[in-house]
């Protein structure tokens, strides 16, 4: 149960960190999360992290966060995409099917666009919001099923 509360209160804190710690390696992050959670991590970057599952589609643009979290058979990622709006959706939508997952949910929210979905072998889900600064992104996240 510790773990299970532990790593995302480390996750955070890396994330709200990283940009003060720009001048410090990444590894020592890194290296303190797995020693204090006892899970490995990656620390976020503008790019897809090392790993993600090459059956899970990303829609094409600028990849402006990445993270991994957890260890080989239990890894969860989570990866944000610079896009042209919550109409992007549609796109994600399409890719999805012809990569073989279900559509479980897809809807508008407020000021952007959701949708969920599974496969044999993967769960995600894609949320499309504006930044507040009218950039539009697409957050995917991408979990192993038990």
């Amino acid at each position: 149960m510790l773990t299970r509360v532990t790593v995302p209160i480390a996750i955070v804190l890396a994330l709200v960190a990283a940009p003060a710690l720009t001048a410090c390696s990444g590894d020592l992050v890194e290296g303190i999360i797995k020693q204090t959670t006892g899970e490995d991590v990656e620390i976020p970057g503008a790019s897809v992290p090392d790993g993600f599952p090459t059956e899970v589609p990303l829609i094409d643009g600028e990849v402006t966060f990445g993270i991994a979290v957890g260890d080989a058979e239990a890894k969860t990622y989570n990866v944000t995409i610079r896009v042209s709006g919550p109409e992007a959706m549609d796109e994600i939508v399409s890719q999805f099917e012809a990569a073989g997952f279900k559509a479980e949910v897809n809807g508008a929210i407020a000021e952007g666009a959701s949708a969920a979905f599974t496969s044999e072998k993967w769960g995600a889900g894609v949320i499309i919001s504006n930044d507040g600064n009218d950039t539009w992104l697409a957050n995917y996240t991408v979990t192993p099923i038990a």
